[in-house]
């Protein structure tokens, strides 16, 4: 079933205190994610730079 085939859509409740320390907990491994993702760029960045010819 999709989600707008739910009788309440799109108007859904849900109870914010059963969420909140899963939420959060995603939000922490979203930030973890993005870190690592930037450190991949300045790496590859880094690298390219090293070896453009006549670069110095």
């Amino acid at each position: 079933m999709h989600i707008w085939e739910q009788c309440h859509w799109p108007h859904f409740e849900w109870d914010e205190s059963v969420l909140r320390s899963t939420l959060d907990a995603i939000r922490l491994l979203q930030g973890h994610l993005l870190g690592k993702i930037e450190a991949l760029d300045v790496d590859k960045d880094t690298t390219n730079n090293r070896e453009t010819p006549g670069h110095f």
